[in-house]
């Protein structure tokens, strides 16, 4: 997996572990938004998908309800913050991960989130055999924009 360097200002991350009310939070509002329908269909069987570019596909296909959670977390493009919607959508993916056949392993931030050393990569089950890397450094340059840039914002 490729990865870049930037000049993008790290988030102030949380090492404290979510509560079980905080959870189950999350997951209503998940289900509010219908992320947990939304999010598979931008998955598949042949692709690890990095987060950041499973939230810019989200974005792009959802453009109304990205801006609500802009508008409600943020996003580390705009300032430092604990607690974004990229957080949210990864915190999402776990949820699916543990309950459906989305699947999951770890590898490094690339462009724009180069800052995070691990970050989830997703695919759905059934795993096959090859598959490919979809990082948002990869995903960015074809869809015109720069790898340390993030253009949702």
């Amino acid at each position: 997996m490729a990865t870049s360097t930037s000049t993008n200002t790290p988030p102030n991350p949380s090492s404290r572990i979510p509560t079980e009310r905080e959870e189950r939070a999350s997951i209503a509002v998940a289900h509010e938004l219908v992320l947990h329908d939304d999010i598979p269909l931008l998955l598949s069987p042949d692709e690890w998908v990095e987060t950041g570019a499973v939230e810019y596909r989200y974005g792009v296909a959802h453009p109304e309800t990205y801006a609500l959670m802009l508008d409600r977390w943020g996003h580390v493009a705009q300032s430092p913050r604990k607690y974004t919607v990229t957080s949210f959508i990864g915190v999402t993916l776990g949820h699916l991960s543990r309950a459906t056949n989305v699947t999951h392993q770890s590898g490094p931030g690339t462009g724009f989130f180069f800052f995070n050393s691990r970050v989830g990569y997703w695919m759905l089950e059934p795993v096959a055999e090859e598959m490919t890397v979809v990082s948002w450094e990869l995903l960015a340059v074809p869809e015109g924009y720069a790898p340390d840039q993030w253009p949702l914002v």
